[in-house]
């Protein structure tokens, strides 16, 4: 028979740099014939046996265990206390991002110096007549907000959505402008800004695609999916080039991230028909939830910005 212990312990394995002293742990002593695949679906282990291998920096085959070794099993394994620097694993179906409704707003006009998208007494206006490209945002006639495009943004390619992003029931205002599309294969660059009302300036990021999943469903809301394209080292096939995705909350102009959890898919061909590119209009849109799904995707934590 299996011998589990509880201990409350803090979950710290070598040359790991945080731990979490928290939450309660499973000590497993394995016994013959046992092995990570068994154990992952006895404990019902999220993420399957190379969660519980990552937790126990653990490379290789799952059919490798000494009759008498301790496994550290955390209770509700999860994202939040996987360990720094432990390798990739599989991002469980909950990791994969769900796309939150969003509103678009109307474009309404369009000239040879602006151009601008409409809702009720509210618009956003993309004007270029000064010899310099500035966004400006009115309600009722009235000027709130004005700001500088990129310098390399596509004259004319933007929209405007909006939707809750702090959960405060009120809503935030999202403008998404194209900066550009590369040669080979076509990523797509966008430059966000985010208008909450009360902050006097929008929160600008860059983000490599944008469309259907660049906010994504939260307890409260609505987060921002920032997502890029990254050159990055994996023990299996080397370096290469991933598409990455963290998730971000809004609020009172700040961005924060999720304890530093990312989740990625290796760049192939079912990666490309995944992401859909597609133009509307003037704009190359993307399916970031879509690229960001399904048995390829993996997780890990890494050192990051906890908020910009």
């Amino acid at each position: 028979m299996s011998v589990v212990r509880w201990l409350w312990m803090g979950v710290c394995t070598f040359a790991v740099s945080t731990c979490d002293w928290r939450r309660p742990l499973r000590v497993h002593e394995i016994q013959r014939g046992e092995t990570l695949i068994g154990l992952a679906r006895q404990y019902q282990i999220s993420g399957g046996w190379e969660t519980v291998a990552a937790y126990n920096r653990r490379d290789g085959a799952p059919f490798h265990l000494r009759t008498g070794e301790i496994l550290l099993l955390p209770d509700q394994l999860s994202t939040q206390n996987l360990p720094m620097f432990a390798p990739p694993i599989s991002a469980p179906p909950e990791a994969w991002p769900r796309p939150c409704a969003v509103v678009q707003w109307n474009e309404a006009i369009s000239t040879e110096e602006k151009v601008c998208w409409t809702k009720n007494q509210e618009s956003v206006c993309q004007d270029w007549s000064s010899g310099e490209l500035v966004f400006v945002f009115e309600s009722g006639g009235r000027e709130k907000v004005r700001w500088n495009g990129d310098t390399y943004l596509e004259v004319g390619r933007f929209e405007v959505v909006e939707a809750d992003l702090d959960g405060d029931g009120a809503k935030e205002v999202m403008v998404a402008a194209l900066v550009g599309v590369s040669n080979g294969m076509a990523a797509a660059s966008w430059q966000l800004a985010i208008l909450d009302g009360v902050t006097r300036a929008p929160r600008v990021v860059k983000l490599d695609e944008y469309g259907e999943g660049s906010f994504v469903q939260a307890a409260k809301g609505c987060d921002l999916l920032r997502t890029e394209w990254r050159w990055l080292f994996d023990q299996k096939r080397g370096s290469g080039l991933y598409f990455t995705g963290r998730r971000f909350r809004y609020g009172r102009g700040q961005l924060k991230g999720e304890g530093g959890i990312l989740i990625r898919r290796w760049w192939d061909d079912s990666l490309m028909e995944d992401r859909g590119s597609e133009v509307e209009g003037t704009l190359w849109k993307s399916h970031p939830a879509a690229m960001l799904s399904g048995m390829q995707v993996q997780m890990w934590r890494e050192e990051m910005e906890r908020s910009w």
